[in-house]
């Protein structure tokens, strides 16, 4: 199976998932998404970096900015469906503004810690993303001299998770920092897209981050590669000029003096390193005198004859008892991955171009080299370091993972702040964008800008704050009254990352409050189930068998009528 690195074409890439995700089977693996963010453009990128792994996944994002929320919900998606890998994805400033960067540490670690507890009772691995440093910087370039300025900020938040989660079993560990630097800040970040869909990233982020995860995921689930197989035919080539006929040309050589450093240390981590070739076409001198260290390798791992390289790479396999998927072939020949087969199970081709001086760098982004870390290991002075805080028991039946902190807890932490005032003129736009991108939470009725106008009274603006962040326009509701006696709620949109912090219920009682002072004894809403807002619907049937009759200061029936279909 020919390797794909994420620096090729995008779109091809995502049409490949799209297509993989179509003819795939049973899934092996399921792994659930949560970030702060809109991260469901990391689907492809991860679900393509798990196939070319042999993992067969899906993969399913959560709701934006509910990472807590989601982990302490004994009701909510993931505590349903329990996937095999959580991937647990915050940024530093949804965790609170720059301004505020002093509380980094303690809200990166609560959330680090909600995830933890989650995971643990839902029985998934736990992978952690730390996050990015953020490219703001209030100070400018006086920043690198502060010890509370942005960087050492997040670096410490960062740290203190690191070490938090150290040896921890079933927890893994990526680092979003690593795919900006790789991808460079200049094109790592949208900030149009993050203001309009909380997307902060570039496509080509995205592509460097899921691929990352992808990689780290199959360390821990997928077959690792036991033998390395040089394509002597394409690296190792005789230069049969006719001044220099038999004799071991310059590319030969220079593909020893950029392989030598990378095979040793793929042999020095238990590898197996092997030839294969044609007879006449391998110039072997460079290849002996380089590489004594491999001999003993070289020996049985030898099929330079006239089978078809895919005969050989199966050959070379069964000499090293591995079947031909733990198998990857090193060559510069793009049709070498033709002949040794696109399946799953069949060998690994890594593709090399360019100059060999860019060898090294393809083989390590290759993922050949991923190890993860030896827990036993550790450094000479890893005593002297103080223990990393707050290891928490482990989660059992009697405690489940809310134990420390329920969700209510967790929102009333918060301190929400709502301001509900009648819609100005001005914001319409605001409130018909709004409307349009709250898909989680809305009624599913259409209410584009012509309808907001027509229907200004009683159309409601929400303003939402809380201790980590001042959301701004966060929701938006019309209700209009019918005779004095009945309240009609027609529009109740709630954007995503306000969402699980109390503020539909909070609206809501505002709406019954009105309605109420109004004289109504009842209040309708009607709601389409569009497919992907059954938080709204969950919520709205809910709400449907509480009795109202307090909060409206007189006898009131909220009723509610689902359409579905």
């Amino acid at each position: 199976m020919r390797d794909t690195h994420p620096d090729g074409d995008l779109r091809a890439l995502r049409a490949r998932w799209r297509q993989v995700r179509g003819s795939q089977q049973a899934p092996q693996l399921t792994v659930g998404v949560l970030a702060s963010y809109t991260a469901d453009p990391l689907v492809p990128y991860l679900g393509m970096a798990l196939h070319r792994a042999g993992l067969a996944a899906s993969v399913e994002v959560g709701p934006a900015n509910q990472i807590t929320q989601q982990c302490l919900d004994d009701s909510g998606g993931f505590a349903r469906s329990r996937p095999d890998v959580l991937v647990v994805a915050p940024r530093l400033t949804e965790l609170g503004p720059v301004s505020a960067r002093r509380g980094w540490v303690e809200e990166l670690v609560g959330v680090v810690e909600a995830a933890s507890a989650a995971a643990r009772w839902w029985g998934s691995c736990l992978l952690v993303v730390l996050p990015e440093i953020p490219d703001r910087r209030p100070e400018g370039v006086g920043d690198a001299a502060d010890p509370g300025g942005v960087v050492a900020a997040a670096t410490a938040a960062r740290e203190a998770v690191r070490q938090l989660l150290a040896g921890r079993p079933n927890v893994l560990v990526a680092d979003a920092e690593e795919a900006v630097r790789r991808v460079g800040l200049a094109r790592a970040f949208h900030p149009a897209m993050f203001r309009y869909a909380r997307v902060p990233y570039t496509e080509e982020l995205y592509a460097r981050l899921g691929d990352q995860l992808g990689r780290i995921i199959a360390l821990r689930h997928a077959r690792r590669h036991r033998v390395v197989v040089l394509d002597g035919d394409a690296l190792l080539a005789v230069d049969v000029s006719p001044d220099r006929t038999g004799a071991a040309g310059t590319q030969a050589l220079d593909a020893v003096t950029a392989l030598r450093e990378p095979l040793l240390q793929l042999h020095a981590a238990g590898l197996r390193v092997a030839l294969r070739g044609s007879p006449g076409r391998v110039a072997l001198g460079p290849l002996v005198t380089a590489f004594p260290e491999l001999l003993r390798d070289l020996a049985p791992g030898w099929a330079v004859d006239r089978r078809p390289a895919r005969d050989q790479v199966r050959a070379l396999a069964a000499d090293a008892d591995e079947l031909a998927g733990a198998v990857a072939v090193i060559t510069t020949d793009p049709l070498l991955a033709d002949d040794l087969g696109s399946r799953q199970h069949d060998a690994r081709t890594v593709v090399l171009a360019g100059e060999p001086e860019e060898w090294p760098a393809q083989l390590l982004a290759s993922g050949l080299f991923d190890r993860l870390p030896d827990p036993d290991a550790g450094d000479p002075d890893a005593g002297a370091r103080p223990l990393a805080p707050g290891r928490p028991p482990p989660v059992t039946a009697a405690t489940g993972p809310a134990a420390a902190m329920s969700l209510a807890d967790y929102v009333a932490g918060l301190d929400v702040r709502l301001e509900i005032r009648p819609a100005p003129v001005d914001r319409l736009a605001d409130i018909a964008e709004l409307v349009a991108r709250a898909k989680d939470f809305t009624l599913g009725r259409p209410s584009d800008l012509t309808d907001l106008a027509a229907g200004l009274d009683g159309l409601l603006a929400v303003t939402i704050r809380d201790r980590l962040a001042d959301y701004g326009l966060g929701a938006a509701v019309r209700m209009r009254l019918l005779d004095g006696a009945v309240g009609v709620v027609d529009l109740f949109s709630v954007s995503c990352p306000v969402l699980a912090k109390g503020v539909e219920a909070a609206v809501l009682a505002e709406l019954v409050g009105r309605a109420g002072r109004a004289g109504c004894d009842r209040l309708t809403v009607t709601a389409r189930d569009t497919g992907v807002n059954g938080s709204a619907l969950r919520f709205l049937g809910e709400a449907a068998g509480r009795d109202w009759s307090a909060v409206a200061g007189r006898p009131l029936r909220l009723d509610v009528t689902i359409e579905r279909g």
